[in-house]
């Protein structure tokens, strides 16, 4: 039998043709073999085989390394699809995710709970908490811890309640409060020209009548105290509550002398001052009225309140002819605190 092998080793079924080429030589073998006698190749053949196959060390060697990381011919899974031969294991990335990473993430816009509890960080200037609308880390701050005076404000930069360190509640601007001092009309002391003392409405309760007819201006006299939760320096507004006794129309004017002394002063002259109220026609309706505002600059707590209320009938601005029954007489004042530190100071 005379074969040609010519086997080109670069071809890509090199292999392939090495191996089909040996199984025609193993079945030549087997033949001339069964014809007696030992294998015997032609000289070509034994030339281009024995050349060919004697030139292989073995199998070709795995070439994995040119295919694999960093290899000449390396090979990227990147745009393939389906799965790999092999199970995957995902690498942990947070270090590119995390702060200061190439790839940051930041929770703001986020919707719905962190996974993990969080824990607020220090803002502001030094060590200054902050908490502000909304819930937003932004605006102006609502809540604000002073470390210098170690005091807590809630509210705006001018209107807050202010917790300081002793405990003590102050609100200050906005926050602040008003209050009310009432004196019932019989607890007060009757001057020359006393009003009446007459039934309320036909019961039995009893109460002072301011007349409306003639010369005599009927008075009433009282003082109050500037209470310990007084904003002190603010004003303060007297008021009167009455009734008219019929169901007539006409005027009352009500006028109040006054004078508002430091605790530890002296009484200076007096100053009065008047409102004048409609009777409005039906008797015994509530009427409240209220006099100017009182100055209350370099008022303190402590301080006395001492007046004199009264009617005069012959006053022409006053054309309510009839009895004006008084209830109480008070003052509204405004307050910054629930009361004071010490008896005699804020």
């Amino acid at each position: 039998m005379g074969l040609g092998v010519q086997i080109d080793l670069s071809a890509p079924d090199a292999m392939e043709q090495i191996r089909h080429n040996i199984e025609l030589l193993w079945k030549e073998h087997e033949r001339l073999s069964g014809m007696g006698g030992p294998v015997k190749f032609a000289s070509a053949l034994d030339l281009r085989v024995k050349k060919t196959i004697g030139g292989l060390t073995g199998l070709p060697s795995l070439h994995r390394s040119s295919h694999q990381n960093g290899g000449s011919d390396e090979i990227s899974v990147l745009g393939l699809s389906g799965l790999l031969a092999d199970a995957q294991t995902a690498l942990l990335h947070k270090v590119s995710h995390q702060d200061g990473g190439n790839d940051e993430l930041n929770a703001a816009g986020l919707a719905g709970l962190l996974a993990d509890p969080q824990t607020a960080a220090a803002g502001g200037a030094d060590t200054e908490m902050q908490f502000n609308d909304g819930g937003a880390l932004e605006g102006a701050p609502n809540v604000r811890y002073d470390p210098a005076t170690d005091t807590l404000q809630l509210g705006g930069a001018s209107d807050y309640t202010e917790i300081e360190a002793d405990g003590t509640i102050k609100a200050v601007g906005g926050a602040t409060t008003f209050n009310d001092i009432n004196i019932s009309g019989l607890a007060l002391g009757t001057g020359p020209a006393a009003p009446a003392i007459i039934a309320i409405n036909s019961t039995g309760i009893l109460t002072y009548a301011f007349i409306g007819t003639g010369v005599l201006a009927d008075e009433l006299h009282g003082s109050l105290e500037a209470l310990h939760d007084y904003l002190e320096g603010s004003d303060i507004v007297p008021h009167v509550h009455w009734c008219p006794t019929t169901a007539d129309a006409g005027n009352v004017k009500w006028q109040i002398e006054y004078i508002w002394i430091s605790r530890t002063g002296t009484i200076t002259t007096s100053t009065t001052i008047a409102v004048t109220t409609a009777a409005g026609g039906t008797a015994w309706a509530l009427k409240r009225s209220d006099f100017p505002t009182v100055d209350g600059t370099s008022r303190n707590i402590g301080d006395r309140f001492m007046f004199r209320i009264f009617r005069d009938p012959a006053d022409a601005a006053d054309t309510y002819g009839f009895d004006a029954a008084i209830l109480d007489v008070g003052i509204h004042y405004e307050k910054d605190m629930m009361g004071s530190r010490g008896i005699t100071t804020k």
